[in-house]
This record gives C-alpha cells, structure tokens and sequence, in this order.
C-alpha cells in the first residue's frame, strides 16, 4: 500500500493541469481510518479526527486526536494542537511550517501505561495540482520526553516524513495519507469537510 501511494502521488506531480485549480483550504474538519504498524512489528487500527481555522490570511491552528488498537492487546492513543504557518509557493499552492505539542499514550495489555510528549514541527508543501486534486509532502521532526513506571524521564527526538493526496467535491474531500515517525507508521483513509472559501 506505501509503494502504491508514493507511485501515484509521484504520477500526481508530473500530470498537467487541465483546469485553473484552486489553493489549499485551512478552514476544515476531517475524521478517518488508522492502519497502524508499531516497531515494525505489531499492527493494529482505529480512528482519527481533527482539523484546521485559518486566521490573519497567513496563519492556522490545528489539532487532531488518533485512538488505535493494536494486535497484541495493546492501546495506543495520540493528540496534537499547534500552530501553522503557510504561503509563498504560488497561485495553486503553499509552503507550510507548523509547530505543535504532542502528547502519545501506549497502555500494554497488562495494563501498563507509558507516556511521551513534547514539541513537533512539521514543513513542506499543499498543491492543488487541479481544481479537485491535492497532494501534500512534508518532512516531520519530534523532541518527545517519555516517562513509564518510574518517575525517571528520557528525551528521544526522532523525524520521518508525511504525504497525502484528496479528491474535493465542492466542499466534501476523500483522501489517502501515509506518516512514518517515531517507530509509528500509519496509513489512513478519511473524509474531510472545507467550510472556507471556494
């Protein structure tokens, strides 16, 4: 499934543009489906939902919670919220950089329960390659302090990347996505709802 989504979205960049498109919305809700691979080696999935409000023309708050299940009994559960910048690159699309505080639970099927948070960014790039098509490219970077047992608490930063691509209909969109950071690989399928302008 990764190779197939990369294959398509590299297809995706060289294709011409047959309509005017459109730039890239960051007033929107979205909500979707997790397959999760964990370590490399327990697969699980769940839920998504979050979203975006852009304010002061070049700015946006987002935020998105993640509750998965995984294979071997465990629980693995995410939020974010930040901030974004975005602008730039030009009439059909925008560079982008984000800061934002995540927080990552993973409850054993013991009942055990181990806690990272700290600060993310994430920078890259939204195109609307037509009118109804998007795609998405970002590079991600995490300084996570994680805390288990004991009160004893270790920093791990770690990077990975993100891509993504949505068919709009008017202000409805489907998509596909794809993220790998922190030993967290996720690929998603979901719905989102543009109520900024057309």
């Amino acid at each position: 499934m990764k190779r197939a989504l990369i294959l398509v979205l590299a297809a995706l960049v060289v294709a011409p543009s047959a309509t005017m498109a459109a730039k890239p919305d960051y007033n929107y809700l979205e909500a979707g489906y997790n397959d999760v691979d964990v370590d490399a080696l327990d697969e699980g999935d769940g839920f998504f939902g979050g979203g975006s409000i852009g304010f002061a023309r070049n700015w946006h708050i987002l935020g998105r919670y993640d509750d998965n299940e995984i294979d071997n009994g465990s629980e693995l559960t995410s939020w974010m919220a930040g901030v974004g910048w975005h602008g730039l690159f030009s009439e059909r699309g925008d560079l982008v950089g984000e800061l934002f505080w995540v927080d990552i639970k993973r409850k054993n099927a013991g009942g055990v329960t181990t806690k990272e948070d700290g600060l993310g960014a994430r920078a890259g790039i939204r195109l609307r390659l037509f009118k109804s098509l998007e795609v998405g490219a970002f590079g991600k970077w995490q300084d996570l302090d994680s805390a288990g047992t004991s009160s004893k608490r270790t920093s791990t930063s770690s990077s990975g990347f993100e891509a993504n691509a949505i068919y709009h209909f008017s202000r409805i969109g489907i998509g596909l996505g794809w993220e790998d950071i922190n030993d967290i690989e996720t690929f998603n399928a979901f719905a989102r709802l543009n109520f900024g302008k057309q």
